[in-house]
């Protein structure tokens, strides 16, 4: 919830006055809406998936590696230090990580995969074409999105969870926003911001049975 300053308060009061209808993807939107002062018909309409570019994962092979993934902006408010410190508490397990995308909190992520000894067991792709995403959600088993709220950020859908599970990949999620929205009881949701909680892999191992 931002609260521009003049004039762009006054263009989003115009924007909304004018407005006879809005759609929102889910109902986080559907809140800020109405906290905007929104006052006419929302409906919510979550992100769909082309399921054609989607196709489903081949199961892994009994005794493959486990490969565990992360796919978006890589920005201070992803939980990328959330993930690094669950995955170090279960360093014992058979996993890798795949990291797919950029951004300024890349050098950082790698500097604590270092410092935790998990960079050996890390692949990151950097930024990648939309049409690359497919092949690489095939590479995973788990899909995590470990997303925490900060004043500007806000998961207000997570649309890599819905093309993960089109693939056939296990997800867990963070609860910032609309991730458990999203998920559903389709698979595993944590407390933001909890690595001891995301790193329980019976619940890992729980998603990706379930997934």
């Amino acid at each position: 919830f931002h609260g521009y300053p003049p004039p762009f308060n006054l263009f989003e009061r115009r924007g909304l006055n004018q407005a006879a209808a809005a759609y929102g993807c889910s109902e986080t939107v559907r809140e800020l809406l109405v906290a905007k002062g929104f006052r006419h018909t929302i409906r919510v309409i979550p992100f769909g998936v082309n399921v054609n570019e989607y196709p489903v994962r081949s199961p892994r092979p009994a005794g493959e590696t486990l490969t565990i993934g992360f796919a978006g902006r890589m920005l201070p408010a992803k939980g990328l230090d959330t993930l690094a410190r669950a995955l170090s508490t279960i360093a014992g397990e058979q996993w890798k990580l795949l990291v797919v995308g950029d951004g300024p909190e890349r050098e950082s992520f790698q500097r604590m995969l270092s410092e935790l000894n998990l960079a050996d067991r890390t692949q990151l792709t950097g930024a990648v074409k939309y049409d690359q995403m497919s092949q690489l959600f095939r590479q995973m088993d788990i899909l995590v999105l470990p997303t925490q709220t900060t004043k500007r950020i806000r998961e207000q859908f997570g649309r890599v969870l819905v093309e993960a599970m089109a693939s056939g990949v296990a997800v867990v999620g963070s609860t910032c926003g609309a991730i458990p929205e999203v998920i559903g009881d389709a698979g595993v949701v944590y407390p933001e911001g909890d690595a001891a909680a995301l790193a329980t892999y019976n619940e890992l191992k729980r998603s990706h049975a379930e997934g």
